[in-house]
């Protein structure tokens, strides 16, 4: 029997395509580069910008309070693409340097840093377990990890069969995460009868990579899992790891962002530029964005404003503000560059940061778009275009 060669060259080639979008297609995989989405925590924003510093900004000024690594420090990293996330007052983030990091907020200082025999891409998961405080990230290494989150030290790690990009998730003590061989793993996170952390549930396979992350959330009272994949497919599946739907809905293109979910509708943007909203039961269609945008999306949309409306980002370096109803473009905001990093939100702001090195909070109440704050990575400064 000849051995199936498609798909692992189907595999390469997407690997190709990924890499060459998400460092550019230079030669140099070494890129310092990153777009990490923002983290808003009390009156702080915590965030990776695009000359691979960990930055924290006063929240309601933009004003810059401190980052890492500090000016004159021999520790260089590489790109940060995961939104960091703090928990137990530290924060955690992962960089493309493949290197896991604690930080503690009051000293400015490492507390510990794990590293991995590949990149971190993803955003960490704090799993605050039955055995204590867990960090659990994922590595192109193929390795997911749980760290303890005291010590720094190795807890329990899986392997994977292809690289991890996507941002695990947890529910009820399962780790749920997917991976460029096309899966949608889902792991023990505690110990369960005879299974141990680290130990596999199950995996669902689906026809393409898988950079996105999962989200979990409730059908008549069931949860269900969404995943999309770059087979151009969005899947919902029970925590058993079989489909809900009687088919998975089909964009035209790759599903790289994570979707959103308001009441009982999905809203997925895709790399073919359009916005899809799907009916949470039974995955059938309620609209397609009537316009187009004029570069693939891979940011995570956000949710604003008392309507719930939805803001998405493009590659063609606009942000826009879409009807939830109908899918219809309510306003648009152009930046000097790619848009790729997650849109955070909080009531009616919204959090950008593009590739034109700029971070900036606007307030979208009534559908108008009033910018709060700029902040330019390249100069620590409040003066942008």
């Amino acid at each position: 029997m000849k051995p199936n060669i498609i798909k692992p060259i189907y595999t390469l080639g997407v690997l190709v395509l990924v890499l060459c979008f998400l460092v550019g297609c230079t030669g140099d995989f070494r890129s310092t580069s990153g777009w990490s989405g923002a983290l808003l925590d009390d009156d702080k924003v915590y965030i990776g910008t695009k000359e691979a510093n960990l930055t924290v900004l006063d929240k309601d000024t933009g004003r810059y309070l401190w980052s890492f690594p500090r000016d004159g420090d021999d520790l260089k990293i590489e790109g940060i693409y995961g939104t960091p996330i703090v928990a137990e007052d530290s924060i955690f983030f992962g960089s493309y340097s493949g290197e896991l990091f604690a930080l503690d907020p009051n000293s400015e200082r490492v507390i510990w840093k794990f590293p991995t025999d590949g990149h971190i891409v993803g955003s960490p998961l704090h799993h605050n377990s039955s055995n204590g405080h867990k960090i659990i990230v994922g590595s192109t290494d193929k390795h997911l990890y749980s760290i303890d989150m005291k010590s720094g030290r190795l807890d329990w790690s899986f392997e994977a069969d292809g690289e991890i990009w996507s941002s695990p998730v947890e529910k009820d003590g399962i780790i749920y995460f997917g991976s460029l061989d096309g899966k949608l793993y889902a792991v023990h996170g505690e110990t369960v009868d005879t299974n141990q952390p680290g130990d596999l549930k199950w995996a669902y396979e689906t026809s393409g990579a898988i950079a996105s992350s999962a989200v979990i959330t409730s059908v008549d009272n069931e949860d269900v899992i969404l995943i999309g994949s770059f087979d151009r497919m969005l899947y919902a599946l029970d925590l058993n790891g079989q489909l809900t739907w009687n088919t998975p809905f089909e964009a035209t293109n790759w599903f790289w962002a994570t979707p959103v979910v308001v009441e009982d509708t999905i809203y997925a943007p895709s790399t073919d530029g359009g916005l899809y909203a799907i009916n949470l039961f039974d995955g059938n269609k309620v609209w397609q964005s009537p316009f187009m945008t004029e570069g693939p999306i891979v940011s995570s949309p956000a949710i604003v404003g008392k309507n719930r409306d939805i803001v998405i980002g493009s590659d063609d370096g606009s942000v826009y503000l879409v009807d939830r109803q109908n899918g219809r473009e309510i306003r648009s905001f152009n930046t000097d560059d790619h848009v790729r990093a997650n849109i955070t939100s909080e009531v009616n702001k919204v959090i950008i940061s593009g590739n034109d090195h700029q971070i900036r909070l606007a307030d979208l109440e009534d559908g108008f778009w009033i910018e709060t704050w700029c902040y330019n990575t390249k100069d620590k400064s409040n003066n942008c275009k």
